[in-house]
């Protein structure tokens, strides 16, 4: 069964209309569509394909995850600007937050607010609906935030899931949302890049509240010196090697953004922004 909590906010992703609840299925009356429910997750994917993503071999290397075992919270990326965390923190925990691709959650410890909802295309631990950016399975002003970090650059077509955002949010309801500026392709659904300006025009149809930097220059080399020392080597087990043992030997650059970050130029070539 679904919990309560999600159930009342979920929609048919096709035509938005209200769904029924069967023991292992919903079902919706006006286009007659079943939705499978798996371990109490809702499955919104057309032919049930919600393992999509294909990370490139650096994302599973050995070294990697014994390093991030024992520093679990581990970044390549440091955060100069925690605004966006600090402002869902503050939302009053009786609004619905939706963690919009919400993947591994690498960040949501900065997050504190009672009500999450996450949504992803893949079933990571926590997630509790699978369904795709573009067609939110989630009633119309329903949702008091929506959250989405480092997610629109994998999305085809951004300007329809900012859509989907504004159409589930409340009328007074928030959007935050992080994206990239520079990185390297770090998966094969890796599509789009944004800058401050870029990210206005997505969300055209919000007021802004906040934006700005939220990591800089340094968190880019340590991905890019990694992959481009790699370039060097020919066989694939000495590339990934390299890889790992250089972005743990550049680790620590990443902190030379806070001593940056006040520069005019700062955004430039910065990592990442935000937008609230």
């Amino acid at each position: 069964m679904i919990d309560d909590n999600i159930f009342k906010i979920l929609a048919c992703p096709n035509c938005k209309c209200n769904l029924i609840e069967f023991t292992d299925k919903l079902f919706c009356q006006s286009c007659k569509t079943y939705f499978n429910i798996i371990n109490g997750v809702p499955l919104f994917l057309e032919n049930d394909s919600f393992s999509l993503h294909e990370t490139f071999a650096a994302d599973k290397s050995k070294f990697i995850k014994i390093f991030k075992k024992y520093l679990p919270n581990i970044s390549l990326t440091t955060i100069v600007d925690k605004s966006i965390f600090n402002y869902i923190s503050s939302l009053n925990n009786d609004e619905i937050v939706l963690n919009l691709g919400s993947g591994i959650g690498r960040f949501d410890y900065l997050i504190k607010h009672q009500k999450i909802i996450n949504l992803d295309i893949s079933l990571y631990p926590g997630v509790n609906i699978i369904a795709d950016g573009h067609k939110l399975p989630i009633k119309s002003n329903s949702i008091g935030c929506v959250y989405s970090n480092a997610v629109l650059e994998h999305v085809a077509r951004p300007w329809i899931v900012a859509d989907e955002i504004y159409r589930v949010l409340k009328d007074n309801g928030i959007v935050c949302i992080n994206v990239p500026f520079l990185n390297v392709i770090h998966e094969v659904y890796d599509f789009y890049r944004f800058t401050p300006q870029g990210l206005k025009i997505l969300f055209h149809k919000f007021d802004e509240i906040k934006s700005g930097i939220s990591s800089g220059p340094s968190s880019f080399i340590t991905y890019f010196i990694p992959e481009f020392v790699s370039l060097f080597f020919p066989t694939s087990f000495i590339r990934n090697l390299i890889k790992d043992l250089f972005s743990i030997l550049f680790y620590p650059l990443k902190y030379l953004d806070h001593f940056i970050k006040k520069r005019d130029r700062f955004k430039v070539i910065a990592t990442s922004f935000y937008f609230i």
